[in-house]
């Protein structure tokens, strides 16, 4: 009887330790993909600013060129990366979009000068 009380009181306690292992090793995984699900949000957050937000702008001066707008300033021609790349194509547009209404008016008055005579 005392060997089977032995056994038991040994297995127990084996039983408690392990129980406690598992239970930091819960914790530690629980932290890390808190830790990483933090990570991820900090990313999220600088593309949005580093992204997200220059393409915000070059959409509204696009949407501005379109209507008209050809004398503003394309912000962001001055950076090295993709934006700036795009940036520079848009100052482009903007420039043959003012020369094309400057042509357009040129033409508009060659043949209004034409038809009157």
């Amino acid at each position: 009887m005392a060997i089977r009380d032995a056994a038991i009181a040994e297995a127990e306690r084996v039983s408690d330790a392990q129980r406690g292992e598992s239970r930091l090793t819960f914790g530690l995984v629980v932290l890390l993909l808190v830790g990483a699900a933090g990570v991820l949000g900090a990313i999220v957050v600088l593309i949005g600013r580093r992204v997200t937000q220059p393409l915000s702008k070059l959409t509204e001066v696009v949407k501005r060129i379109a209507s008209g707008g050809h004398d503003l300033a394309v912000p962001m021609t001055e950076k090295t990366d993709e934006i700036g790349t795009m940036a520079s194509a848009i100052a482009v547009l903007q420039a043959n979009s003012k020369a094309a209404d400057s042509l357009r008016g040129t033409v508009d008055r060659f043949v209004s000068t034409v038809r009157a005579g």
